[in-house]
């Protein structure tokens, strides 16, 4: 108490969490004399009578140890400030011992490990989740141009867990709310918005690899799929204003909108979607790697699966619930897709996408969401634009087929339930029924 009282500058200062969080560590480690850390932090206690409330205490030393057991003391000091770091202030200090450039180099360095690269993910994100913190990293920081080359070397689940949460932290701290955006407040700048969309785009491939959970993929596509709302609406207040300004927009492709569904299929076993999906993309771009990787990754899916076969009811229903709001988000996405109607193989992509959709549909009976009913609606719309008299290959009256028993189930059966019944659904009916009669002619 002595040493904490001696430390105060004023009275009634408050204390960093860092500083917090160091002396309630090194309380700990006072009362353990045989932990590796006692000496250590014991010498430092008594060093001095009093200590620097703007400081890491001994970053650099334990960060930079030579020791033997340099692994141990520079895990609990990038620990320290992972649990420390909660506000503002602690970022200040942080910033002011140049703390977070050591660790994005570290990160980035042929000597990390695993788990210190998993502990600074973790400190990133917990700095991403304070609004300040994170206007700064990306303003002086770089923060944008680290995550576009540390998105390249990812490897295992783990890994890519981390960054698709620093990832959504950044975005959702830095979005604007929603009542913002319709006071015409500024929008993100269109080049950040872009950034962040190349590197969310350049994760698929990735995650196509590492098959990730229900949660994290998640996560992953409600960011992909605000950035292009958000790239959107920027876009055109851009217009709307009659800026001068040349704005370039990156829409999602249909390469990327199959890669999305292929992750869907492995990560839920969806072997038919799986053998749909890869046929799609083999056709469309012949460059499409093997499905070794992805194959040693489903191999490894279906074994956890069968050793967890003892799962609770309540964890298969909370999975049910997660592939829902995945499928949910998806067909929200296909709304996002550019497709060109004179290229025939994009038209056989984007018809696989609308069937994949339709049948979701048509078994989840989303028409009762009435988010969905303008998703649908759109995809409606882009079929119809579509010139089925010069279609003559097998695969289009395949997928055609497809299409019309599912807009016929949704049509004849009355899917669309009546507290739904808006002006949304009574426009999706009466264009259903005209595509029918179109298809029919076809």
């Amino acid at each position: 108490m002595e040493f904490i009282k001696n430390s105060l500058v004023k009275e009634n200062t408050k204390l960093p969490c860092v500083i917090t969080v160091f002396l309630a560590r090194a309380a700990q480690i006072l009362l353990e004399p045989g932990e590796h850390m006692y000496q250590l932090i014991n010498g430092f206690l008594l060093l001095k009578p009093s200590l620097d409330l703007l400081n890491v205490p001994e970053f650099y030393k334990l960060f930079n140890s030579s020791a033997m057991e340099y692994k141990e003391e520079r895990a609990w000091i990038i620990d320290l400030i992972a649990d420390g770091l909660r506000e503002t202030a602690d970022y200040r200090i942080l910033q002011k011992r140049y703390v977070y450039k050591l660790l994005l180099c570290y990160h980035d360095s042929a000597i990390s490990d695993r788990k210190t690269q998993l502990r600074v993910l973790k400190i990133i994100e917990k700095t991403c989740a304070i609004k300040t913190a994170a206007l700064d990293m990306v303003k002086n920081h770089g923060l944008v141009i680290w995550l576009s080359s540390a998105a390249i070397s990812i490897g295992d689940g783990a890994k890519m867990s981390a960054f698709i949460e620093v990832l959504h932290t950044l975005w959702m701290t830095l979005l604007p709310e929603e009542r913002d955006l319709q006071r015409d407040i500024k929008c993100l700048p269109i080049t950040f918005i872009n950034q962040m969309l190349l590197i969310a785009t350049s994760l698929l491939d990735t995650l196509r690899n590492s098959v990730p959970t229900l949660e994290t993929y998640y996560s992953y596509i409600q960011v992909l799929h605000s950035i292009l709302l958000h790239q959107q609406l920027s876009t055109s207040k851009h217009q709307n204003i009659g800026s001068n300004l040349t704005v370039f927009t990156t829409p999602l492709s249909l390469r990327h909108f199959h890669l999305l569904l292929h992750v869907l299929a492995e990560m839920c076993n969806d072997k038919p979607l799986k053998e749909e999906t890869e046929k799609i993309l083999a056709i469309m771009f012949p460059s499409f790697p093997d499905t070794n990787g992805t194959t040693d990754a489903m191999k490894k899916n279906e074994t956890s699966i069968k050793e967890e076969g003892d799962n609770t009811k309540e964890t298969d229903d909370a999975d049910e619930w997660r592939r829902l709001a995945v499928e949910k988000v998806l067909l929200q996405l296909l709304t996002q897709v550019q497709m060109d109607s004179k290229n025939n193989l994009h038209v056989v992509s984007y018809l696989s996408a609308c069937k994949w959709a339709l049948q979701r549909v048509k078994q989840s009976n989303f028409l009762k969401v009435p988010e969905v009913l303008p998703a649908i609606g759109h995809v409606v719309n882009k079929v119809s634009e579509i010139d089925f008299n010069k279609l003559d290959d097998v695969t289009y009256k395949e997928l055609l087929r497809d299409i019309m028993e599912s807009l016929c189930d949704m049509y004849m059966n009355g899917r669309v339930e009546p507290e739904t019944k808006d002006r949304h659904a009574d426009n999706l009916e009466s264009r259903i029924s005209l595509l029918l009669q179109k298809l029919t002619t076809a």
